[in-house]
């Protein structure tokens, strides 16, 4: 076990191993929300191989194609950075790549935010929920239309765009890239929809009064036998094709602030804000081992391609590198 400080990140919000399990990247920031600044490490020493800084409200950091997405808050066209961007993190040079998102700018738009963000598996796709906020009138408060955009990446291309008749909290892509999972709040109703064709009624939709707000951070398991979100201080799985609750994967004292599957698919790793990583096994959802290194909250956790390497970024600048089976 290595611990890791990362200098000006004090909360590390995002891990990302890269293919070849030697370097890791980490995205964090000093404010509440938001990134602001990445690093590279490498893993055999524990050293920074480059640093540069980024400026997103929001991101993805996606396994499966290994790119990484940065999204942004958009409030006066003139001078705004773009909506949303990609790129590729093991590149000789990493240069953002601007996705067309197919927002009109009226007189009457005051933002543009993107929320929800989804990669499919072969990179080529990127999948985006977003609010336009307009003033009607001064002296009226602002009103919110919701959307969401398939964007092509590779090669880019227009988006398809579809409205909503509410705000998407989390988007997750099926492995094989049929299917797709939203959790949404609708009429002040958490609801947990199953998508196959885009603009078509959902497969399957189930309310999830149980986890009180909308799952967070949707994530299909590595085979797609399963679909997963955060609730609260549970990991709730269901089935990956028709969302039939499964089981929990309960027990934590605090907010949970993240969670990732090991790339078989055979376990859960959950960043908890009492300090402690755990390792769950998916198919009893029996705690297996907890892991606390006295470093704070943790806000983040990811593997590296071999299942065995894991790290853990935590609220004050501190990235752990262990082996799970220690």
């Amino acid at each position: 076990m290595r611990t890791l400080k990362l200098k000006k990140c004090k909360r590390v919000r995002g891990l990302l191993a890269s293919p070849d399990g030697t370097q890791l990247l980490a995205l964090g920031g000093v404010e509440v929300e938001g990134v602001e600044t990445a690093v590279w490490l490498d893993l055999a020493t524990g050293e920074p191989v480059r640093t540069v800084r980024f400026s997103a409200e929001s991101f993805l950091l996606d396994p499966a194609s290994g790119r990484v997405v940065l999204a942004s808050e958009i409030y006066d066209e003139s001078d705004a950075p773009d909506l949303v961007r990609w790129l590729d993190p093991w590149a000789d040079t990493v240069k953002g790549k601007k996705v067309e998102v197919g927002t009109a700018w009226t007189g009457a738009t005051s933002a543009v935010a993107p929320g929800a963000l989804a990669i499919s598996p072969d990179g080529k796709q990127l999948m985006l929920g977003y609010g336009i906020q307009t003033v009607r009138a001064r002296g009226r408060s602002p009103e919110w239309s919701h959307h969401f955009a398939v964007c092509p990446l590779d090669p880019p291309g227009p988006p398809a765009v579809i409205d909503l008749d509410g705000d998407i909290v989390s988007i997750a892509i099926a492995p094989d890239g049929t299917r797709w999972a939203t959790s949404m709040l609708v009429n002040d109703r958490p609801v947990l929809q199953l998508h196959a064709k885009l603009g078509a009624a959902p497969v399957a939709s189930l309310d999830v009064k149980k986890a009180g707000n909308p799952l967070a951070y949707l994530k299909f398991s590595p085979d797609g036998r399963y679909l997963a979100g955060m609730g609260g201080r549970s990991i709730h799985l269901f089935a990956g094709d028709r969302l039939a609750p499964v089981r929990d994967l309960g027990g934590h004292p605090k907010q949970l602030n993240g969670y990732t599957f090991s790339p078989d698919g055979s376990r859960v790793l959950t960043a908890c804000h009492d300090g402690a990583v755990r390792v769950w096994d998916v198919e009893t959802g029996r705690l297996l081992k907890a892991f606390d290194w006295g470093i704070g909250p943790v806000l983040t956790v990811a593997f590296a391609p071999d299942g065995l390497t894991c790290a853990a970024g935590g609220d004050k600048g501190q990235v752990v590198v262990w082996d799970v089976d220690e």
